[in-house]
């Protein structure tokens, strides 16, 4: 059967290489000090852009912002910096200073400080608890006292709970992926009142669970915050940020803002002075992994690879041409841009050859799609837009 290729933009993206959404070296990607700790000294621009939808909680996600561009950009002015001595550390970040402290294996927050609020938490609110993987959550009250418009003394207390929730990859607007992903999802639960008289306010002031809780349960202004980060393993700081806003009554709950920021990767690569641990991750994630549209088997030389193919779409039919230098075990699989499986065939033992292999996406193949296979256990992606 003559085969057209097909008139897609095909875009080769990674070496697929997560049979449970991980990548296959010695490494386990998670959330620790010494590669996601804040340090004195590290700058960091952020682009607010168009809100981003979290998604669903779930494993080997493929999160596709590939749709982000410049012209979505709402603010590219933003810009964190960090300034601290020991375990002690300030961010600075659009006219608010936030004040960070690590206690042994926990990130604390203890207060913040902008021009119009000052908050100071006699009981810390917990960020995250290293060392942080999939499924992994911390949980935890927090409690203070501030000054809103140097008028009104403010009580703050509520409850927050973060858990890395997802993990999987992510495809930049330029066509790049990002692998080892994970994103943590933190919700915070805030009470607060507001009094002209101190004593009103701060009166038997001191730390206590259950009456958070009831404030909580019985106030009839809450607010909740939902906040959204994705981490790369082998980065410092996240590549995203979604945070979600809402203001919550007896009877509604009402969203307040919602606002995105994208990291930029180049930043935290190239930015970032001296950042040898994540360095080290990213030296033994690419002596594993080739960057390239097919991968090599390691016992071969880089230039000797085990597949070479090409795909072609044929209304809704997909077919792969291709040829295996070595007899391998080899099976297709077809994805949407959700990570939900579309289509596979079985695995199969095949001689050194050339072969072609059919899949049906029956109604699938109007949206994009990616393509999953695996040699020998390892995997190989491409992803593919149709016309």
């Amino acid at each position: 059967m003559k085969i057209h290729l097909m008139k897609l933009t095909f875009i080769c993206l990674f070496v697929l290489s997560f049979s449970t959404g991980h990548s296959q070296t010695s490494l386990q990607p998670q959330i620790d000090v010494t590669h996601n700790m804040f340090r004195s000294g590290d700058k960091i621009v952020k682009y607010q852009i168009n809100y981003l939808s979290p998604g669903d909680t779930c494993t080997n996600q493929i999160w596709d912002f590939s749709k982000l561009n410049k012209e979505k950009t709402i603010n590219e002015h933003y810009r964190l910096k960090f300034k601290g001595i020991n375990d002690s550390v300030m961010g600075l970040e659009h006219g608010t200073i936030y004040y960070y402290q690590l206690r042994h294996d926990s990130l604390l927050s203890l207060g913040y400080k902008n021009p119009t609020t000052e908050i100071q938490y006699l009981h810390p609110e917990l960020l995250l608890k290293f060392p942080m993987a999939l499924g992994n959550q911390c949980q935890d009250y927090f409690f203070g006292k501030g000054l809103y418009s140097e008028e009104l003394n403010v009580l703050s207390e509520g409850k927050s709970t973060t858990r890395v929730d997802a993990d999987g990859i992510i495809i930049l607007a330029n066509g790049d992926t990002l692998k080892n992903v994970l994103r943590t999802h933190t919700c915070k639960y805030i009470a607060e009142k507001m009094d002209h008289r101190m004593d009103s306010l701060y009166n038997n002031l001191y730390f206590n669970t259950d009456s958070i809780d009831f404030h909580l349960k019985n106030d009839s202004v809450i607010l909740k915050l939902d906040i959204y980060k994705w981490y790369v393993y082998g980065t410092r700081y996240p590549v995203f940020e979604s945070i979600q806003s809402r203001c919550k009554t007896t009877n509604s709950e009402k969203n307040i803002f919602s606002v995105s920021f994208y990291y930029p990767i180049k930043e935290q690569y190239y930015g970032l002075d001296e950042d040898v641990p994540n360095q080290n991750v990213k030296d033994e994630i690419s002596a594993n992994d080739t960057i390239s549209g097919n991968k090599t088997n390691s016992n071969k030389s880089s230039n000797e690879k085990v597949i070479i193919y090409s795909s072609s779409l044929n209304n809704s039919e997909l077919t792969i041409n291709y040829t295996l230098a070595e007899a391998s075990s080899i099976s297709f699989m077809v994805y949407d841009m959700s990570g939900c499986l579309l289509a596979e065939n079985p695995k199969q033992n095949c001689e050194a050859g050339s072969y072609s292999q059919t899949l049906s996406l029956h109604n699938y193949y109007q949206q994009k799609l990616l393509l999953k296979i695996e040699i020998n256990g390892e995997y190989y992606g491409q992803k593919f837009i149709n016309p």
